[in-house]
Order: C-alpha cells, then structure tokens, then sequence
C-alpha cells in the first residue's frame, strides 16, 4: 500500500514538473515577446540603429541553444531609406560594402554562407561589422531592390 501512494505521488509529480517546464517554455517563447527581444539584440549586438520606419516583410529567425545563438533579420523597405539606415548606423557607417556579384559564394565569412540558406540577395552590398556585446560575427546585406538581411552570431 505504501509503495502504491508512493509510486502515485512521484508519478504525479513528475506530471506536475514535465507540465510545468512545457507551460514554462511555451509562455518564455511568447511570439511577440520573443521576437521583440530577438530583433533588439541583434540590433544590439550588430550595433544597428532602429530599422526604416516602413519596412515591411519583416522576419525574425533564432537558431542556437544555451551555448551559441544566432539570429537572421530580414525585411523590405524603400532603398533610399536602408541607405539612411546603414549611414546612420554605428556598426556600417564608417565600413564599405563588399559588393556581391550575382551568384558568388559569400565574400564575408564561411560562417555566414553556410548558414544563409540562400537568404542573402544576389547582388547585394554586405557589410561585416565589428559587432558589440562580444558577439562573433555580425553582417548586413543590402540589394538594389530593397531587401535587407541582418546576421549576428554568438558562441
């Protein structure tokens, strides 16, 4: 009998515990909480000012675990404003672009090729930035037609 309501109290915690951790993880990776957080540390971290006020097509994408983290920025907006934005960046504005030709490995860093998954536009001007916050690896790839990826990694 003992054993029995021993067995259902460790059973019922262990639920308790395992239902806890799920209600925990999904309330800390709340979409717009967590893609807010996102999208200012890479700000952060690539030492970027605010994006153009009417970008559009906006998507966030985290990979990483506790140990390295990585986020992929992506949006569209009117050239001449990512142009303001990169001038008035602390990260870009004193780098030159080095210009992408149309179907060229990535001239930045191997890093950041293999994990572009084709993301970064043919064509575009990208930018490898001293990044903040000890970050390793932090870049931005801008295309004539108004396409913008933001890159920053941690390890």
């Amino acid at each position: 009998m003992r054993r029995t309501l021993r067995w259902m109290l460790l059973s019922g915690l262990l639920a308790l515990v395992l239902f806890a951790a799920v209600a925990g993880w999904r309330l800390l990776h709340d979409e717009p909480l967590f893609r807010q957080s996102a999208l200012e540390t890479t700000l952060k971290w690539a030492r970027l000012a605010e994006l153009p006020p009417s970008l559009r097509e906006l998507q966030v994408k985290t990979e990483g675990g506790p140990f390295n983290r990585s986020f992929w920025i992506s949006f569209v907006a009117p050239p001449s404003e990512i142009q303001d934005w990169l001038r008035r960046s602390p990260g870009t504005a004193r780098r030159a672009p080095v210009e992408r030709e149309v179907g060229e490995t990535d001239p930045l860093d191997p890093v950041l090729l293999r994990h572009s998954n084709g993301l970064i536009p043919d064509g575009a001007a990208c930018y490898r930035i001293e990044p903040g916050g000890g970050v390793g690896l932090a870049a931005v790839c801008a295309d004539a037609a108004g396409r913008a990826l933001i890159y920053a990694e941690w390890s």
